[in-house]
């Protein structure tokens, strides 16, 4: 249809992505694990990038703390599950794709959100605690799932590629890799969180339509906003 070319037309005029790249993408599904700041971000970008299925697994409410950095929500919206409400919002961005919210807790025993993590091609894991996001690596590493664990702390926005055997558990499994994980401090610059759902968005969306040809399993990257500084890795050759 004219009006979706209209849509896409920017990614379309990309070298190495084109019509069949956006074409990869309708026919991808996507779960994103947390709706909060760093999933919210990567939610939307991957709405309006026109992936075909994206799946929203979240327990959560929305409440007051989360309004300053999670933009998929508004005040309305306080006490009403973040699943439910950012698939509303990403059906406003883009009501050509199938959303599908969970309103559950992946750990919990609900068949649902693992059913919905398992449909999936990729996850994103952008929730906030250790216990989660082995939880996620634990599902993802049995179906041999890629997962892009997205997190951010204070200023610092974080990306880890996990897939092919390097999951969250080898992270934790090598202190020197795992070292800027350690802080329990719950203080988070806006920006930051989005950064880092932004590049999550970016490595999932990239390696859909390049066929898994750009991603690297224990690709490990941070931005550090508060300096403007970028560091790099591969944390595969620690674990």
């Amino acid at each position: 249809m004219e009006s979706e070319f209209a849509r896409y037309a920017r990614h379309a005029a990309l070298d190495g992505f084109g019509k069949s790249g956006q074409e990869k993408l309708a026919a991808s599904a996507v779960a994103v694990v947390g709706a909060g700041g760093v999933g919210g971000a990567a939610l939307q970008l991957l709405a309006s990038s026109g992936v075909g299925r994206i799946f929203i697994v979240d327990k959560d409410s929305v409440s007051l703390s989360n309004l300053g950095r999670q933009t998929l929500y508004a005040e309305a919206e306080l006490g009403l599950p973040k699943a439910s409400c950012a698939a509303s919002r990403l059906s406003d961005i883009n009501p050509n794709i199938e959303i599908f919210a969970v309103d559950a807790d992946l750990f919990g025993g609900d068949c649902g959100a693992r059913k919905a993590v398992l449909s999936a091609d990729m996850v994103v894991d952008a929730t906030d605690s250790f216990a989660s996001r082995l939880g996620v690596a634990q599902i993802c590493a049995q179906a041999s799932l890629r997962v892009v664990v997205a997190a951010a702390q204070g200023y610092v926005a974080q990306n880890t590629l996990c897939a092919e055997g390097f999951y969250f558990d080898s992270l934790l499994a090598n202190p020197r890799a795992c070292e800027a994980e350690k802080s329990d401090a719950v203080a988070v610059f806006a920006p930051a969180a989005h950064a880092a759902g932004v590049m999550a968005a970016g490595e999932v969306i990239r390696a859909l339509v390049s066929g898994f040809a750009s991603y690297k399993a224990g690709l490990f990257y941070s931005l550090d906003m508060r300096r403007m500084s970028f560091f790099k890795a591969d944390l595969s050759k620690l674990a």
